[in-house]
């Protein structure tokens, strides 16, 4: 029951960032073309940094995702159940 409150929580909370960055996403996206943030808020700042910060963790993250489902498929397509009962043994 605590599990349902916490994801109403969390979706919360993500609803209200998307719905910030709605609402400002042309002084966002100004400042950003620009690169001119002198006018833009402290929370606006944040939000800023915010996106810069998830969209560089999920680009550098990105090739590991795909070496490792590379390395998933491999082993799901070459190693049987047969062989791992073998080499355990």
């Amino acid at each position: 029951m605590v599990g349902n409150y916490v994801l109403v929580g969390l979706f919360l909370v993500f609803f209200g960032i998307f719905y910030y960055l709605y609402i400002n996403r042309d002084t966002i996206a100004i400042a950003i073309v620009r690169g001119d943030f002198s006018g833009l808020s402290s929370l606006q700042m944040a939000v800023k940094d915010f996106i810069t910060l998830t969209t560089s963790v999920i680009v550098e993250a990105f090739p590991f995702v795909v070496l490792g489902v590379a390395v998933s498929v491999l082993v799901q397509r070459y190693m049987t159940t047969e062989r791992l009962k073998k080499n355990s043994s």
